[in-house]
């Protein structure tokens, strides 16, 4: 992945901050995109590893997980940070790991040399997986990993380690003959490595120690080709062991292949030219028996020592050369594929957001009807409820007109039957009053004219007469009695009426009090949502802007390739079209969740008013039967 320049880097922390805000809820690909991009540019690492927790860490491609873990130990985190998700998902991913590719396995064991956590916690599982899918590593890549398990110092014990270091003798041995001297020297280094450990270690005569330790103890090419003083050995001992054999026929070829330097320099006589080994040898063997070939043979293996010695110095000095521009090469060359794989990616995102926001297009343009048609509906709800509420104050004020002339005429009349009955009450009174005083007068006066008969029959009469006025003052006591408790219940029915009525205003009020409630709050959220709409748009925007100053600081000056140029341009029209899309969906919405909530408290408004019609309805329907 190419490096960001210095003058981008307030750009990316800005642009970092902002998308580590949000990444613990985002896509596992997308999250462990961006962390890898923050990794590899060192840009707030510490908060990139903070990150690499659950539920994010679960989420993330266990490839990605390597590689952003790799990038961290090359950046020299602390051991404390790159700990967790070590421990949680890379050191037991089991199988698992062994489906991450090799570059990456490789990466991450090459961190291991500035991460001492990487070093103890995962080196020993990347060996493992490593020697489960090592046959599609190529031979440069094993002989690196050889080198770092076994110069590690924590994993070339691990059981990780004796599966590789097992398995890579059945994997190197039929590529011998093609493999470079570089990588033999790794693998021959390795194994000595592997056997002094083994050795030194208190269980040293353990399978590994007899396995590594012939290898690493075996005489070097040199003294295998030419001996110490006149030894008649033609070949290495060639042991059981399938990766001991290895190692003496990787030493066999790097001997061929000094002898071939060494011919064709002209050190070796003339009539050493040409032979090959078992000629060599045979050869080699005769001198012992002539002094003046003795001479010459130890003459001969002076000057090939300090040829060795000049031999090797430049082999180590062109190594170095190539593995530095092999180096070079690798990463230019991953650099590139890393970003034709951006480019690739970006193209697929672009496309699916195009595709997205065609898809989200069509569904504001059915979002847009149903608004109107709901818009409509409201208008209409709106128009009947304005009139229910005209016919209702109509209905509310005859109501209140009737009950007011009912009361009043049905009072009046009472009063009036009550005070009629009063005075027909005190003149039967005064009449018995007067009754009683003729009668007293009459019998004084006629009492000595009156016999006992009459007197008799004046008597009944006057107790008929007594009679008769007690029955019409009951009847006339009962008819006031009845009278007083019409008139009772007939205020009574006034008071309910009044008191139902005055329960209807309340109700009235507190429901029209409610629904001024709800349309400020309707007002003031519908502010809130433009207001938070507004600033998502402009920060949308400035992220827009700054993507684009990015890209035209990324881009290279000059660029030959015109279909990149193009596909720029596209890119820009692109965005240019989502910002006016974003802008289109965004006024929408907005108006659909206005037009919902006015449809819904229209809704609401129309079946209040009917619940609180409904109890006025039997008075009215009365009402217009009496009119």
């Amino acid at each position: 992945m190419p490096r960001l320049p210095k003058s981008a880097r307030p750009i990316a922390e800005a642009l970092a901050g902002v998308e580590l805000r949000g990444i613990t809820y985002a896509e596992g690909s997308v999250a462990a995109e961006i962390l890898l991009a923050l990794a590899e540019n060192n840009c707030q690492i510490s908060t990139v590893a903070s990150k690499l927790r659950p539920p994010l860490l679960q989420r993330l491609p266990l490839p990605d997980l390597v590689s952003i873990v790799a990038a961290l130990g090359e950046q020299g985190l602390k051991d404390d940070l790159l700990r967790p998700p070590l421990q949680a998902k890379v050191a037991v991913a089991g199988p698992g790991l062994a489906l991450v590719p090799p570059s990456r396995l490789l990466r991450l064991a090459t961190a291991s040399q500035q991460s001492s956590c990487i070093a103890q916690t995962a080196l020993g599982p990347v060996a493992g997986a490593a020697a489960q899918s090592l046959e599609s590593w190529t031979a440069e890549d094993v002989s690196e990993l050889m080198l770092l398990v076994a110069t590690s110092g924590f994993a070339e014990n691990s059981p990780g380690a004796k599966r590789l270091f097992s398995r890579v003798t059945e994997v190197l041995t039929p590529r011998l003959s093609a493999l470079s001297a570089t990588v033999l020297l790794k693998v021959v280094v390795a194994a000595g490595a592997v056997a002094a450990h083994c050795l030194a270690s208190p269980n040293g005569a353990n399978s590994s120690a007899e396995r590594w330790a012939p290898a690493a103890s075996s005489p070097l090419p040199q003294h295998a080709l030419f001996g110490n003083g006149g030894c008649k050995e033609k070949k290495f001992p060639v042991d059981k062991d399938m990766l001991e054999s290895t190692l003496q026929e990787a030493r066999l070829l790097a001997g061929c292949q000094l002898v071939a330097m060494l011919e064709s320099r002209k050190i070796l006589p003339e009539q050493l030219r040409g032979l090959t080994e078992e000629e060599l040898y045979n050869e080699l063997s005769g001198w012992e028996e002539d002094p003046e070939k003795l001479r010459r043979r130890q003459q001969t293996e002076g000057q090939l020592r300090q040829e060795v010695e000049k031999l090797g110095e430049e082999v180590e000095t062109l190594q170095h050369r190539c593995s530095a521009a092999q180096s070079r090469a690798l990463e230019a060359q991953a650099s590139q594929v890393e970003a034709q794989r951006r480019s690739e990616f970006q193209l697929g995102l672009v496309k699916r957001q195009l595709q997205s926001l065609k898809r989200g297009t069509s569904a504001a343009s059915g979002l847009a009807q149903r608004c109107r048609d709901c818009q409509r509906k409201a208008e209409l709800f709106d128009l009947e409820r304005e009139a229910l509420q005209k016919e209702a104050a109509m209905k509310k004020k005859a109501w209140q007109a009737a009950s007011s002339q009912a009361a009043d005429g049905e009072a009046a009349q009472l009063l009036a039957e009550r005070t009629q009955l009063q005075q027909q009450l005190r003149k039967t009174r005064e009449m018995v009053e007067l009754s009683q005083l003729l009668t007293d007068e009459r019998m004084l006066l006629e009492k000595r004219k009156m016999t006992s008969g009459e007197m008799l029959r004046e008597i009944a009469a006057l107790e008929e007469q007594a009679d008769d006025v007690e029955r019409n003052g009951q009847r006339v006591v009962a008819e006031m009695r009845s009278s007083l408790e019409r008139l009772a219940q007939r205020s009574e029915d006034l008071r309910k009426a009044k008191d139902q009525a005055e329960d209807w205003l309340g109700a009235v009020w507190a429901a029209l009090n409610q629904q001024r409630r709800e349309q400020l709050l309707l007002h003031r959220r519908v502010k809130e949502e433009d207001q938070w709409a507004s600033r998502l748009q402009e920060r949308t925007e400035a992220l827009v802007d700054e993507l684009a100053v990015l890209e035209r600081q990324a881009q290279p000056q000059n660029s030959p390739n015109q279909g990149q140029e193009e596909t720029l341009r596209t890119l820009a029209l692109l965005q240019q079209r989502r910002k006016t899309l974003k802008k289109d969906l965004s006024s929408h919405l907005a108006m659909s969740r206005h037009v919902h909530g006015k449809l819904k408290d229209a809704e609401g408004e129309h079946k209040l008013l009917l619940e609180q019609l409904r109890p006025l309805q039997p008075m009215l329907r009365d009402g217009r039967e009496q009119s």
